[in-house]
């Protein structure tokens, strides 16, 4: 059975326009709950990241972007951080032939690899760490976990669509 939402009223949404320089910023700061952002660098200016803080708790979202100090600043210690992956350059040119420019580019303008994914995490060393935004295939899972392990030991997995995680101040969980 297919579900299909309602679209009536689905496109009336307040926009809230957030400086993407600030370093952090708040995007949301009510009833205990705060959100900050900070830049993250993704071929165009304007990208950047978030951080909710509740109840002892936090969160960070890398959303598209190359490693950077913004990110490590403002997402030392956190509880859960998903992050988006590129794949290695092996793994690329096997889907893509013929595309190392490419690549290149778009580590260099807008992606993070595995392998500099775990870096960022052992710099900023959270509870429970997420790969998301990731092509991911048979092939490319073992690939980006070795990468990830070269620099982070610590809890990780690939993430993927509907994954739900519970986060308390004794554990993390994921389901599906």
């Amino acid at each position: 059975m297919a579900y299909h939402q309602p679209i009536d009223g689905s496109y009336d949404i307040e926009v809230t326009e957030l400086d993407y320089r600030l370093n952090p910023g708040i995007a949301y700061e009510e009833n205990g709950v705060k959100i900050t952002h900070w830049p993250a660098l993704h071929v165009i200016d304007g990208a950047i990241s978030y951080r909710l803080d509740w109840n002892g708790l936090s969160f960070v979202w890398s959303g598209d972007t190359e490693p950077n100090q913004f990110f490590v600043e403002n997402a030392q210690n956190v509880d859960l951080i998903m992050h988006e992956t590129f794949p290695s350059l092996m793994r690329f040119e096997e889907v893509y032939p013929g595309t190392e420019q490419s690549y290149e580019g778009n580590v260099s303008t807008s992606h993070t690899t595995a392998l500099c994914y775990g870096k960022v995490l052992s710099l900023t060393r959270p509870r429970y760490a997420v790969t998301n935004h990731c092509v991911v295939d048979d092939q490319e899972v073992a690939a980006i976990i070795s990468d990830i392990r070269v620099n982070w030991k610590g809890p990780y997995q690939i993430g993927s669509d509907f994954m739900v995680f519970t986060v308390s101040k004794d554990a993390i969980t994921a389901r599906r």
